[in-house]
């Protein structure tokens, strides 16, 4: 009987995996707000517009190989593309260890990537393109219709109501005291649809994690002066951030809280 190493199991194939889809995310990422098509054609060099062969498109090695830079006009590649491969496979490996293989897992996992192409296009563009809201409701109702009950309706719906509301009371907050907008409506969508796949409590936990790290971002942006007071930051990363962090460690989050706080 043929038995899989549990390191190439675990680790290895989960990673590598992950760095495939990583490459399709960066083709989502540049293409999504440009209205292209991520399927058709294939992928070409944004600069000289030449063909990449399939050696230079190897997730990973292949940027290493062309040491950063076009094989036909010797343009710099983005090291973002080398960035959100390497992410996603770490994000594969964790989820997969957090939830074996399972149907969580694969939920979870589209989640995670569709975040992840959210926010590098809020970094890049400031702004959450609403196929990917609308991909991420359509993934939560897949999940529903296999795990439908009245309780879990409920709990989904609650958790959905305190992330989206929690946003917008800010976003209407901030437009009357501060006379400007605090939160972009996509942050506000965004919210109301990741809360559905939470719990009300993860939902609030979820919420703490993005507002604490938006600001330790903000803060230390300023010290470095990297960052102005009142400058505009994409808020969808830290919201992605924050659902990632409490999914990943609910227990862990929860027994906390209850050893320290109660």
């Amino acid at each position: 009987m043929i038995t899989m190493n549990p390191i190439f199991l675990n680790l290895i194939l989960p990673f590598f995996f992950g760095t495939v889809i990583g490459s399709f995310l960066n083709v989502c990422i540049y293409r999504i707000p440009k209205e292209l098509s991520v399927i058709y054609p294939g992928s070409k060099c944004p600069q000289c517009d030449t063909k990449i062969g399939w050696a230079d498109n190897i997730p990973i090695i292949g940027f290493l190989l062309l040491k950063g830079k076009c094989r036909a006009c010797n343009n710099i590649i983005s090291l973002r593309y080398l960035s959100v491969e390497v992410l996603t496979g770490i994000v594969s490996v964790v989820t997969m260890l957090t939830f074996g293989f399972s149907i969580e897992m694969t939920v979870y996992l589209i989640l995670f990537y569709i975040l992840l192409v959210i926010s590098v296009i809020d970094i890049e563009h400031f702004y959450i393109p609403n196929c990917l809201i609308y991909g991420i409701l359509i993934l939560w109702l897949m999940y529903w219709f296999n795990n439908f009950s009245l309780s879990f309706s409920i709990e989904s719906f609650v958790a959905s109501g305190i992330f989206g509301g929690f946003l917008w009371a800010t976003r209407v907050a901030g437009q009357l005291v501060f006379k400007k907008e605090a939160l972009g409506i996509g942050d506000v969508w965004l919210g109301f649809t990741l809360g559905l796949f939470l719990h009300w409590g993860d939902a609030i936990i979820a919420l703490y994690i993005a507002f604490i790290t938006a600001a330790i971002y903000g803060i230390g942006g300023m010290l470095s002066n990297r960052l102005f007071f009142g400058q505009k930051i994409p808020f969808g990363p830290f919201l992605a951030v924050g659902v990632f962090i409490e999914i990943i460690l609910e227990t862990e989050i929860y027994h906390f809280i209850e050893l320290y706080i109660f």
